[in-house]
């Protein structure tokens, strides 16, 4: 008997907690929702039923909100309503309007169990989230994925992110606002973070030189630090990253050569250091080392001389640029035995 009694505890569910839904009420009052679309939010039903909550399903504490891409437009004045859901691991208010939101730092302390939060498009800036350093900072320390991209964030890489050794995927890219060098300390703030799996620092004004620190990456697949400022050269450190399946460095202004440690990155899929002042000869062991290649984009730099005949093994090459660059003589007749060039449903290049 006590057995049963023992099972029938472990399925017993409950409905979502009564403050809880007292502030996700809150929130939805202090929108304006002409659409009703947040009409399944209101006082006669559980929370956890609600469009864009989710619960957890023994407790019913509130454990992920989703409100991305609900209103047109719309804006939010405050966020301390969110300082009840202290059980919320999952965030996403890309594209609602935080510009005018205060004390978003103190809301973002009082969730230790956020792992997730994404908020792109939101109007941030760093009256939101001061760049700043402060040594034992707790802010965010649980976070392992963090999406800011799309905001207006400016002047040196966030110190903040210092603390955030838990990081897995982190999207900084289109703050347009970044505009200073990023300097020695800021390089070694984004080498500890270790398990990174996806970086995008894209199309921001980031410049300097890149981290040198690339062994730290053991697990990081997806590099982008595209349409930037970046100058110097490609360190040799880049080789340790033996995960680094896509790596973006086009549109910036390095120089130098493509460091031959590259062949150390057997896994990876694309290859994009186009639009930059690379100067050498095309390297052979791109042929021999780099199969896996789907998209090898190397146009508008000063690589000179032959195309290497080893470049026919790249069988499953579905992008080769080698435009606008100083090659000589013809390109080699294996090239048309491309096959996967013309291949659409395995398309994987992304700008």
């Amino acid at each position: 008997m006590a057995s049963m009694i023992c099972c029938v505890a472990r399925n017993v569910t409950f409905g979502c907690i009564a403050g809880e839904r007292k502030a996700l009420l809150k929130f939805k009052a202090s929108l304006l929702d002409p659409s009703d679309i947040l009409s399944s939010w209101n006082h006669n039903k559980d929370c956890c039923t609600w469009q864009g909550v989710n619960c957890n399903k023994v407790a019913g504490h509130v454990i992920g909100l989703n409100l991305s891409g609900s209103y047109k437009n719309p804006r939010v004045d405050g966020l301390m309503w969110a300082t009840n859901l202290s059980s919320l691991e999952h965030l996403d208010m890309s594209g609602v309007n935080l510009s005018r939101t205060k004390h978003l730092v103190k809301v973002l302390n009082l969730l230790p169990s956020l792992v997730e939060l994404r908020v792109s498009g939101s109007g941030l800036d760093n009256t939101h989230l001061p760049h700043a350093c402060v040594d034992n900072s707790t802010l965010l320390t649980n976070v392992k994925y963090l999406d800011l991209s799309s905001n207006s964030f400016e002047g040196e890489f966030p110190c903040f992110l210092q603390n955030m050794t838990s990081l897995r995927f982190v999207d900084l890219s289109h703050n347009k606002s970044f505009r200073e060098h990023m300097n020695g300390s800021i390089h070694e703030s984004l080498c500890g973070m270790k398990a990174l799996i996806f970086l995008d620092l894209s199309k921001n004004h980031l410049s300097g030189n890149l981290p040198n620190c690339w062994g730290n990456f053991q697990f990081l697949r997806v590099a982008r630090f595209s349409s930037n400022r970046f100058s110097g050269v490609i360190p040799n450190s880049i080789g340790g990253d033996y995960s680094l399946a896509w790596l973006h460095l086009n549109n910036n202004s390095l120089t130098g050569h493509l460091p031959s440690t590259l062949k150390n990155c057997t896994m990876i899929m694309v290859l994009d250091v186009g639009d930059n002042n690379l100067s050498c000869k095309l390297p052979e062991w791109v042929g021999k080392y780099l199969l896996g290649l789907a998209v090898l984009r190397l146009r508008n730099n000063e690589f000179y001389g032959v195309i290497p005949s080893m470049y026919c093994q790249l069988h499953r090459l579905q992008i080769m640029d080698l435009a606008d660059n100083k090659l000589t003589r013809n390109i080699p007749h294996c090239f048309g035995n491309f096959s996967r060039m013309i291949s659409k449903d395995e398309f994987l290049f992304n700008t």
